[in-house]
């Protein structure tokens, strides 16, 4: 296990450095890729450098040292004209209808088989049920919820806890995902002049984290006067 380990270590240090060099000879905007790939675990960030070892030899720091040019240039914004000016992110009803129903359906069932079965497993079966019923109510209370959990517009941002900023007075607005004992949770966060929201996405919204953090992305580009603004239309060859 140690052995392969260390094979293991040693081989995704020599590929990261190739394919970083790829990828990056081959992309325009190499601060979002940068980013992506931090995220994606396919790179290292700064903090775990120690854990993800890049080997490097010299024809590969000098084509680094050459792609390092394009990070002094800012990343080309393209407008999204499909999008439109807001983006409102509620509780999904399908979602939360379908797991409300799985809930009690799938606990009604599981309690009338082990009855059935054995009568004297009364307690198990009236946990159960109660376990099912607070699912399903919770399920059905985000479902009947219409205030918006977060809005995202050319204005600024708007979350169910805190009230509307300006795209000016926010400032390191991202979406990650942290471990929590034994979860993996996604947030939305972004600083204020007020304090830091940090708003936690789960997959029972309409917009998944991927689409919010889109979102984030494309109005704080629109929002964002010194960047370069291309429509795609002038992309095309």
């Amino acid at each position: 296990m140690l052995t392969g380990l260390i094979i293991g270590i040693i081989f995704r240090g020599f590929m990261a450095t190739r394919w970083r060099i790829w990828a990056f000879e081959n992309v325009r905007n190499v601060h979002e890729l940068e980013a992506r790939a931090i995220k994606a675990g396919l790179i290292r960030n700064q903090n775990r450098s120690w854990f993800f070892p890049e080997f490097r030899s010299s024809s590969d720091k000098a084509k680094l040292v050459e792609l390092s040019k394009k990070f002094t240039q800012p990343d080309i914004f393209i407008n999204d004209h499909t999008v439109a000016n807001e983006v409102r992110v509620y509780f999904s009803k399908r979602k939360n209808y379908l797991v409300a129903g799985a809930a009690a359906g799938g606990g009604l069932a599981i309690g009338i088989a082990v009855i059935l079965n054995n009568p004297q497993q009364y307690i198990f079966v009236t946990m159960l049920l109660i376990a099912a019923g607070l699912i399903a109510f919770t399920s059905l209370k985000k479902a009947l919820n219409t205030t918006p959990r977060i809005i995202i517009s050319d204005k600024g941002i708007e979350t169910v806890n805190t009230p509307f900023y300006e795209w000016k007075d926010i400032y390191q607005e991202e979406v990650f995902t942290e471990q929590a004992d034994r979860a993996i949770i996604t947030y939305f966060t972004y600083a204020s002049p007020n304090g830091y929201e940090k708003l936690a996405i789960g997959n029972d919204l309409t917009h998944s984290a991927q689409q919010i953090e889109s979102a984030l992305k494309l109005f704080r580009s629109r929002s964002d006067k010194a960047k370069p603004v291309t429509d795609e239309a002038t992309l095309r060859p």
